[in-house]
């Protein structure tokens, strides 16, 4: 069954009003997937013959971001999987941060799809799990059968942006800075998470239902402080040190051509989604939304979608 990246990408949005349920879908089943001596918890659905996808989900969220997508996959004979990455999952979280590099996140991701059985497969990721897979894609590419970003750019085009000082990018992702610090899993999850239910419901705008079941898998500071080990990882560390983590932004975009260089061009065919979302939340900078296409093949589509509902 070959299905092209842009079906990947109607299936997505065909599910992607938010839902307040903390009931999964029928047909989506919790799994754990052995990656060495880890385990990492997911969900899935589909068949188990079925060309996998591995869906991908960022900060702070986890494979509950995707419990409406996996169905609407399955439907379509794919075997949808979405694992709560490195960090996420207690039996995937080391203490350390250089635990949460870069190569260890794109190992994760092979590692999980070897152990699933697929030498290839379609990978999906939003913000860091975009990230991790526009690296998976790069440096992986004759596994990687599509790739689907979403609001996420190509890094390399995200470092060019980053790199100019005083420039849009840089400022909207000053708030690095507050994520990396020391102890922010304590101020995040003082009297009563307040920070954090404003983080996800304010600013990330999600019901109350929701922000309680991200509460449940980040509410602790082991957990959470984990999830933001990925923010905190040193120079060729996870993505999030390597654009704009490091000691200033040309440094930042001289791993990010270093982790993708320049003339590094995704070996895929590749569906990109931009959404106008990551914008209007100020972490996207238009220069590296627009910087994505040199990046990218010759069948390769880049849409910047208008978000649901306006």
């Amino acid at each position: 069954m070959k299905r092209p990246p842009t079906f990947l990408m109607l299936s997505l949005l065909m599910a992607s009003t938010p839902a307040s349920s903390q009931t999964l879908p029928e047909g989506v089943e919790r799994i754990r997937i052995p990656v060495g001596d880890m385990v990492f918890d997911a969900l899935a659905a589909g068949p188990e013959d079925g060309e996998l996808v591995l869906l991908l989900h960022g900060f702070p969220q986890s494979s509950y971001l995707y419990r409406k997508q996996l169905p609407v996959l399955a439907a379509q004979g794919f075997r949808a999987v979405a694992p709560d990455q490195r960090g996420y999952s207690p039996d995937a979280r080391p203490p350390e941060v250089s635990d949460y590099a870069m190569g260890d996140l794109v190992g994760d991701v092979l590692g999980m799809a070897t152990a699933l059985g697929a030498e290839r497969f379609h990978l999906v990721g939003h913000d860091w799990g975009g990230a991790v897979a526009w690296v998976v894609g790069s440096a992986a590419p004759q596994r990687v059968r599509s790739l689907v970003a979403l609001s996420t750019p190509h890094v390399s085009a995200f470092g060019r942006a980053l790199a100019e000082a005083g420039g849009e990018q840089a400022q909207a992702s000053s708030y690095f800075a507050a994520f990396r610090a020391e102890g922010s899993e304590r101020r995040f999850l003082e009297n009563d998470a307040a920070h954090f239910k404003e983080l996800l419901g304010r600013w990330g705008g999600m019901p109350e239902a929701d922000i309680e079941t991200y509460l449940d898998i980040l509410g602790t500071e082991e957990a959470l402080g984990a999830a933001l080990n990925w923010y905190r990882a040193g120079t060729g560390g996870a993505l999030g040190a390597a654009v704009g983590l490091c000691d200033g932004p040309e440094a930042a975009g001289h791993v990010l051509e270093h982790l993708v260089p320049a003339h590094t061009h995704i070996g895929v065919v590749a569906a990109v989604v931009e959404l106008v979302a990551g914008a209007q939340l100020g972490v996207l900078g238009k220069r590296g939304e627009v910087g994505v296409g040199p990046f990218l093949p010759a069948l390769a589509q880049h849409r910047a979608l208008e978000p649901v509902g306006a």
